[in-house]
């Protein structure tokens, strides 16, 4: 039973990719923050207008709960076990260049990646 606890709350140890493994494909419109390696896609992001963007996070479900317990959310959907997807609020930057950085810095933030 302890053993069965201490994997359960031990700490989350982030997983940082090897330098350069993620790259964002895309256009000015929209863009994703995929590895090349696996293929597996962190973030979808799209324009919306008025230097307006929206990102969609495809993250396992214990990150999305932690990422629920930090940050303000609007929307977190199913999405193919084990991962889920969650929209962040939308950002307001005047490129998306910037809303690129924005979003990796949040991702290292939230450790997922």
């Amino acid at each position: 039973m302890i053993k069965l606890f201490r994997r359960l709350f031990r700490p989350s140890i982030p997983r940082r990719p090897k330098y350069g493994r993620c790259t964002w494909v895309g256009e000015e419109k929209y863009a994703e923050y995929r590895d090349r390696e696996s293929g597996r896609i962190y973030v979808k992001m799209w324009d919306g207008g008025y230097d307006t963007f929206y990102p969609a996070l495809y993250i396992s479900i214990p990150t999305a709960i932690r990422i629920l317990w930090q940050a303000i959310t609007f929307e977190l959907g199913p999405r193919g076990l084990p991962r889920c997807k969650i929209h962040l609020i939308h950002l307001k930057r005047p490129s998306m260049k910037s809303a690129k950085e924005s979003i990796e810095q949040m991702l290292v933030h939230y450790r997922v990646i």
